[in-house]
């Protein structure tokens, strides 16, 4: 053991991190359930009854890097939990390295007739700069795509 790491505390040892701007790995996003307010749950399952869709686009400085990204599994509807669920993983065209610090993902639900029935953002890092990882809770936004942009409304849960 050298002098320099015997002297360290062993938190300083242990600890490794990756700046964003090295990784030249693809975004990757496992879509599990929406939420939906529970104000509007019938109006909003009648309008998603069959098949609808999940489109997500990554954005960078309030620009869309790339075409929208969709679901093709149908999903399970839950009264019971509000809940809009999928169980698919998407892949971006989009690398880490490639993006600002104000980046998001931008959720938009279309019914089976293409209407838009509700969308959500969530910016991938946090107010420290740190990459979000694990579950994020996302309220969907009825009637109104999702933006390009994370504002007070916007933003992820959790």
């Amino acid at each position: 053991m050298s002098s320099s790491s015997r002297n360290k505390p062993p938190a300083f040892q242990q600890y490794k991190y990756y700046l964003s701007h090295t990784l030249n790995l693809e975004i990757m996003a496992n879509i599990s359930k929406l939420y939906l307010p529970t104000s509007q749950i019938g109006t909003s399952f009648n309008a998603i009854e069959g098949e609808c869709r999940l489109s997500v686009q990554v954005f960078s400085n309030g620009e869309p890097m790339h075409l929208p990204v969709n679901t093709y599994s149908p999903p399970r509807l839950s009264q019971v939990q509000s809940t809009i669920n999928w169980e698919d993983f998407l892949l971006f065209p989009v690398k880490y390295k490639d993006l600002a610090l104000n980046a998001c993902l931008v959720f938009t639900v279309h019914s089976a007739d293409g209407h838009i029935v509700g969308g959500a953002s969530m910016g991938l890092f946090d107010g420290m700069g740190v990459l979000k990882t694990g579950m994020q809770k996302l309220r969907l936004y009825m009637d109104s795509p999702g933006s390009g942009t994370i504002d007070a409304l916007g933003g992820g849960f959790g």
